[in-house]
């Protein structure tokens, strides 16, 4: 049987590589910077801030989903959901180019190629992680401000969202990359794509914003 038809048996088999190949890619990500791994903390946390003072004071956005919601809530939420979409962003604009990036491992040596977009996507989720990480602390900080809040409950559901996006990004990444041996334009094509999803999927607006009929198809 393939090995692509047991992706749990291909991880759990290949723990060790997939291991090794996460953390090179973690490496490779802040490679030649000055703060190095820092940065995965830093850049969230800048993030959070142009979110909350471009989207949330100077435009004035809300969902309109808890009440009396303040501009700080909106920032979290916004923050929480391009957290989330980061995972499928990355993958979407890495994937084309994975395979084709790496022709020692094609071309040289017996190696299981599957790897390499795992890899990618669980160093896409280590980062998202970090930045909900960091997102806890904030709204736990700014509980005495009058925001929302988080709740426990919240938390206790995030992973059963991480989950299953995580298992989508990894379907991506395997079909994006094994297209971009053969295709090379899928690669010039999936900014655009990441783009076009960022902003069907409502993560910096309101859905209540969007016009019933559009809304029929960009709810899936």
């Amino acid at each position: 049987m393939p090995r692509l038809s047991n992706p749990f048996i291909l991880l759990w088999s290949h723990r060790d590589l997939v291991v090794q190949f996460t953390v090179r890619e973690l490496h490779l990500r802040h490679r030649g910077s000055q703060l190095g791994h820092f940065w995965a903390l830093l850049s969230p946390v800048t993030m959070l801030a142009l979110y909350l003072f471009v989207f949330g004071m100077i435009m004035g956005g809300k969902f309109g989903v808890i009440k009396n919601e303040t501009t700080f809530d909106f920032a979290l939420a916004m923050f929480l959901g391009l957290s989330l979409f980061h995972i499928i962003a990355e993958t979407v604009a890495a994937s084309p180019l994975l395979i084709v990036n790496q022709p020692n491992f094609v071309k040289k040596v017996v190696f299981p190629l599957e790897i390499i977009p795992i890899s990618h996507v669980f160093a896409s989720v280590y980062h998202a992680m970090l930045s909900i990480g960091i997102l806890v602390l904030a709204a736990v900080l700014g509980a005495p401000f009058g925001h929302a809040g988080i709740s426990w409950v919240g938390l206790l559901v995030l992973p059963f969202l991480i989950l299953p996006l995580a298992l989508t990004a990894l379907g991506l990444s395997w079909g994006l990359a094994a297209l971009g041996v053969f295709v090379r334009d899928i690669s010039q094509l999936a900014p655009f794509l990441s783009t076009a999803i960022l902003f069907a999927s409502a993560v910096v607006y309101a859905p209540a914003k969007i016009p019933p009929g559009i809304w029929a198809i960009l709810r899936f």
